[in-house]
């Protein structure tokens, strides 16, 4: 992957500017409001023309509407969620250092006292939703927000820079809801309140942008039949989930005794017990089962799109394969390991751009930089050494 392009850093004069120009809720508080009173819900009333037109919408740069729709759509999808959080939990998990890159050796002084001032200021990177304060955190949270671009397409964090006294520099990343953002121009712009048709154009020294695959324009297609197969499987469930009871009787129909057996029977539907007379048949009437109905085999199939989506296999289906069995587990693995690694190799080009900055503010615009911020990616058989020296340790201490 090529090396993002070099941008001109903020020098130590500019850089208390843009720290003055205080954080995306500060400026303009009543947003935050707004913004979460204001949610519309669309899942309701989403037909598959209307899903057609926000995903054309999204395409051509106005990302609003598409954004909010997948937002909610991870909210109340429990695959979804699931499959997203993993992936994107996967990187923000991983161990970090600051190592040399192809300019410098280990044992450059230059490259010692640039790893210093990078180790430092990594370990004091906080990251904040800014439309959500309570979520907060460390470097951790900031690479699993950047990691949320390869659900949404693009993830933005708002750059609020910290210089101090004793030469050390500090940062609060803000992540933006991608709703705030349009692409028309095919750069992201900022929409301040929202719902402007063309945005304010976003210093890049104040703004992060990360670019991922944009996962969820595929994966809402499969929530959709997948919402649309599973109200109809509740509706199954609903009317021929209880077997309807059939009674035949000699009573003539409107006699008392023809009554007393209508109330008998319903007494019996609501309470499984009941008392009939001497010549009443009563049989219960199911519906067969002739295999998996046509709603579960949608949703099964939806959920298994989605977990090779965003996960790169579904371990379930491809273990039972009858003929390549015991091979879906090495085809999960290799596949996870494969996205494991483009995923922290995007991240790292994405942070090469902060990381030249925050050195150029310390050692000068002409100084050379030597370090680069590197996840470090265990192999599988590490993983699993991990794993069982966990166990171990539980046993122990139990």
């Amino acid at each position: 992957m090529a090396r993002p392009k070099k941008i001109a850093p903020p020098t130590v004069a500019e850089a208390p500017q843009i720290a003055a120009g205080r954080t995306i809720v500060a400026r303009q508080p009543q947003l935050a409001t707004r913004y979460r009173r204001g949610r519309d819900n669309i899942l309701p009333q989403l037909t598959a023309a209307r899903l057609r037109r926000v995903l054309d919408g999204f395409r051509n740069g106005s990302l609003a509407e598409g954004a909010e729709l997948f937002a909610l759509m991870t909210e109340r999808d429990h695959m979804l969620l699931n499959c997203r959080t993993q992936r994107e939990k996967q990187v923000s998990r991983l161990e970090w250092g600051i190592v040399a890159n192809d300019r410098a050796s280990e044992t450059d002084p230059k490259f010692l006292a640039q790893r210093e001032f990078l180790t430092a200021f990594y370990n004091g990177v906080k990251a904040v939703d800014a439309y959500d304060r309570n979520k907060k955190g460390g470097l951790r949270l900031f690479l699993r927000q950047l990691m949320t671009a390869e659900a949404m397409g693009y993830s933005a964090h708002h750059l609020v820079w910290q210089p101090r006294e004793d030469g050390t520099l500090g940062l609060t990343v803000e992540h933006v809801p991608l709703r705030f953002f349009e692409n028309t121009t095919g750069e992201l712009r900022w929409c301040p309140q929202g719902f402007e048709v063309e945005g304010q154009p976003m210093p890049e020294a104040e703004w992060l942008v990360h670019a991922g695959e944009g996962l969820m324009t595929a994966a809402s297609v499969l929530v959709h039949y997948k919402r649309g197969g599973m109200g109809a499987f509740v509706q199954f469930v609903d009317k021929f989930g209880v077997p309807a009871l059939f009674m035949t009787t000699a009573a003539a129909q409107g006699s008392a005794e023809w009554d007393q057996h209508v109330e008998a029977l319903e007494a019996f539907y609501n309470d499984w017990a009941g008392v009939f007379s001497q010549g009443s048949d009563l049989k219960p009437i199911e519906t067969h089962n002739t295999g998996q109905s046509p709603h579960e085999r949608l949703i099964d199939l939806c959920d298994r799109g989605l977990a090779i989506l965003f996960r790169g296999g579904d371990l379930a289906t491809l273990s039972n394969q009858k003929s390549h069995a015991g091979q879906g587990a090495d085809l999960q693995q290799t596949s996870g390991q494969a996205l494991l690694e483009d995923d922290a190799a995007s991240v790292e080009d994405c942070l090469a751009r902060l990381t030249e900055m925050a050195l150029r503010w310390k050692f000068g615009p002409a100084a050379p930089v030597l370090a680069t911020f590197a996840l470090v990616i265990p192999s599988p058989t590490e993983d699993a050494e991990r794993l069982g020296n966990a166990k171990a340790d539980r046993k122990s201490v139990v």
